[in-house]
């Protein structure tokens, strides 16, 4: 049985392109044949301990950040609650400094 995925799963997937963290994330994954150090992959989707890997091509991060500042969901809250609502759900390298830039 397949899930159903948002159509913005697909960003994301898209952002794993030219990676090479997410290329070792799956190699890794692939040879111990589970999750490596908190990490897991499934239908193409990179985890680690649950929170969803964002990488860095094309426009998902820029689309998340929006999403959890900029919208009726967000609230304009300010960086810090931006950070601690995006870091609960997602991760990528630097996201810290990321935000920043993009709030």
């Amino acid at each position: 049985m397949s899930k159903l995925l948002p159509d913005w799963i697909g960003e994301v997937k898209q952002s794993y392109e030219g990676s090479k963290l997410a290329e070792e994330v799956k190699k890794s994954i692939s040879e111990a044949r589970g999750g490596q150090d908190g990490w897991e992959e499934e239908e193409g989707v990179l985890r680690k301990k649950g929170r969803l890997y964002v990488g860095t091509a094309g426009n998902a991060r820029a689309r998340i950040a929006q999403e959890l500042h900029g919208t009726a969901t967000g609230g304009h809250s300010g960086i810090l609650a931006s950070y601690k609502r995006t870091n609960r759900n997602f991760v990528w390298p630097g996201m810290d400094a990321s935000l920043e830039d993009r709030l």
